[in-house]
């Protein structure tokens, strides 16, 4: 189904309307462990100075002091690093004002694009997120924050980071644990940016790389001349996955070099390959961006606007938002056809959902999930069907985001119950 401007717009109104209010009142919200909750928050500030002690004798400089990460070492840190491996020093940098920094987004890319930084970025996050987290957790150990849903330019819900515990550090995240008897289902849409870019552009070849497995593979055999990634870490599919999305949001030539670690003349080659092997999605991202450029007002399928006051130098933000708001449009539907067929949903994760339900029923539910989200993608993306990525913990697994953040949660716990043996036993 795909509908006009007129019937696209009253549809919006009536999935803004329901939307809204299955954010508002009809999401259950996330089941927590209430035991290890207390276990961590009352032995984290004595656990802190460990940590920073750890990573400080990894690195060989005294970086964290008193739970702040210090720009002086940090700095002479990375400097040391860059020459070591033999390229230019390129400290992290915030984007909008051109400095170095230290915050979030910068560490981020700095992280990603030399693996080394990980574990700073990892305990510098966890610092700065345990001074300001304030987890809403309800008598029924239920994480419970408003959604904020259409807050973002995009329509995307954006609950708070410190409230909400998919927005807390990955290793925390495995508080998370379904009650007795109970399981959690979680469904991913696999790729999503990819899949809308692929489908709402018409890009054959782009819909048939989307189709496969893994739909960078297509940029990989065009780029590299391999038809599968070599088991090099994952670095070749980052290069993938960087430049194809680098396209899509308009990233420059100098920061995707940064975030991959290589030369802007290696960046500029692998930029040039995605309109080369992608021609129609090019031609019709390059629409979209000339549309802001006139001043007109780009909706979304069902509706959801971008109004453009005055054409300004945020080209990332009118390239990202067919992708970014095609993906809300899809989720906001999904919710309306989940809460009707009264799955219970615990929460919406971006391009995922999650539902608990009895454990007996787990399957049969996680079946009509994925039919609910089949369907609005179809809805969405004139019949177009996005692939989906499905998980289930039956009590007493818990959610983990990753192997390393496992690792992680388990040495947490190990250390904060070594503490909580020793109050005992003092």
């Amino acid at each position: 189904m795909w509908l006009g401007t007129d019937a696209r717009r009253g549809f919006a109104h009536a999935s803004f309307d329901r939307g809204s209010a299955a954010c508002r009142g009809t999401i259950s919200d996330i089941p927590i462990d209430p035991n290890m909750r207390k276990l961590i928050e009352g032995h984290f500030p004595a656990i802190a100075p460990d940590l920073m002690d750890e990573v400080n004798r990894h690195y060989g400089k005294q970086i964290f002091i008193g739970k702040t990460l210090r720009p002086a070492p940090t700095y002479a840190l990375i400097a040391e690093r860059d020459l070591t491996m033999g390229r230019p020093v390129q400290y992290p940098m915030d984007r909008k004002t051109g400095r170095r920094s230290l915050a979030k987004e910068p560490l981020k890319e700095l992280a990603q694009r030399d693996n080394y930084f990980e574990p700073l970025r990892e305990l510098n996050k966890t610092l700065a997120h345990m001074k300001q987290a304030n987890l809403i957790v309800g008598r029924d150990n239920r994480n419970r924050t408003w959604q904020q849903p259409f807050k973002s330019k995009t329509g995307r819900n954006q609950p708070s980071n410190s409230k909400h515990i998919m927005g807390f550090p990955k290793p925390y995240r495995c508080l998370i644990q379904p009650p007795p008897g109970h399981a959690l289902g979680v469904i991913d849409y696999a790729s999503q940016e990819f899949g809308i870019a692929a489908a709402l552009s018409g890009d054959a070849q782009m819909q048939a790389d989307y189709q496969k497995e893994d739909p960078y593979r297509g940029f990989a055999r065009a780029a590299f001349g391999v038809t599968a990634f070599p088991d090099d870490g994952g670095a070749m599919r980052k290069k993938c996955k960087e430049s194809v999305l680098g396209g899509m949001y308009g990233l420059g030539a100098e920061v995707l070099a940064y975030k991959l670690g290589i030369s802007e003349a290696e960046a500029r080659e692998l930029q040039a390959i995605v309109p080369r092997i992608y021609p129609v999605f090019d031609a019709w991202l390059k629409r979209a961006l000339n549309k802001a450029r006139m001043g007109k007002t780009i909706y979304a399928a069902l509706g959801w606007p971008i109004e453009i006051k005055g054409f300004d130098d945020r080209r990332g933000t009118y390239l990202n938002f067919p992708m970014q708001a095609n993906g809300a449009e899809i989720m906001r539907l999904a919710t309306i056809y989940i809460i009707d067929r009264g799955l219970e949903l615990c929460a919406i994760i971006h391009d995922a959902f999650m539902i608990l339900s009895p454990a007996n029923r787990i399957h049969d539910d996680m079946s009509m999930l994925s039919e609910c989200m089949r369907r609005a993608s179809r809805v969405v993306l004139r019949g177009f069907e996005l692939r989906l990525d499905p998980k289930v913990m039956l009590h007493p697994h818990r959610y983990e985001a990753d192997e390393r953040s496992r690792q992680q949660w388990d040495d947490l716990i190990r250390r904060a119950e070594q503490r909580e043996l020793r109050k005992w036993k003092s």
